[in-house]
């Protein structure tokens, strides 16, 4: 109410906007390239969305990564691509994708080996530069330490803060270093 009754941004009562641009993804679901790609362009151009989503892991390795980077390719630097393999490929599988996505300038690939092969996510973002969002493999608070770790090498975002895919997990990994820590 202060911020109409003053005729100003509520941002400016309190120091003023940090951010101008929050990301949102939207998810790209047709699966039809053409499609996907007139979908994004137009989302762009209106300016709704620059950060897109794909589902990916239920075809054939290849016929998805063409797909993904002809999307990347079509929107270029002015978006965000970004892929949920949904723990679709075993390791070497995802060796060679994130081989081709990371080539195809794709910014981020989600879970893409089954959620309990936590060795394999850890071997994978030691070996890319790509970022992993590992959500589901911190779903039952029983973590690979080193799937929680942002500065080993081979991580574009080292020393960034975490982000993981439950918070109750998340929480509860802080306070064990917290404990563990001297005091």
């Amino acid at each position: 109410l202060q911020g109409k009754r003053l005729n100003c941004p509520v941002s400016d009562l309190f120091g003023g906007a940090v951010h101008q641009h929050i990301p949102v993804l939207w998810t790209l679901a047709s699966g039809d390239t053409a499609k996907d790609i007139e979908e994004a362009l137009g989302l762009i151009e209106t300016r709704r969305h620059c950060d897109f989503k794909l589902k990916i892991g239920s075809r054939v390795l290849m016929d998805d990564v063409r797909h993904v980077a002809a999307i990347k390719d079509a929107v270029g630097e002015s978006a965000s691509v970004r892929v949920d393999v949904n723990q679709a490929w075993d390791e070497s599988t995802a060796a060679k994708g994130m081989a081709e996505l990371q080539a195809a300038g794709i910014d981020l690939v989600e879970q893409p080996t089954p959620m309990k092969d936590h060795a394999a996510l850890v071997r994978l973002s030691q070996k890319f530069h790509l970022p992993i969002l590992a959500d589901e493999a911190v779903a039952d608070g029983h973590v690979h330490p080193l799937v929680l770790r942002r500065d080993h090498p081979g991580r574009a975002d080292a020393g960034d803060e975490e982000v993981v895919g439950n918070r109750e997990v998340a929480d509860q990994a802080r306070r064990d270093r917290a404990a563990a820590s001297p005091a």
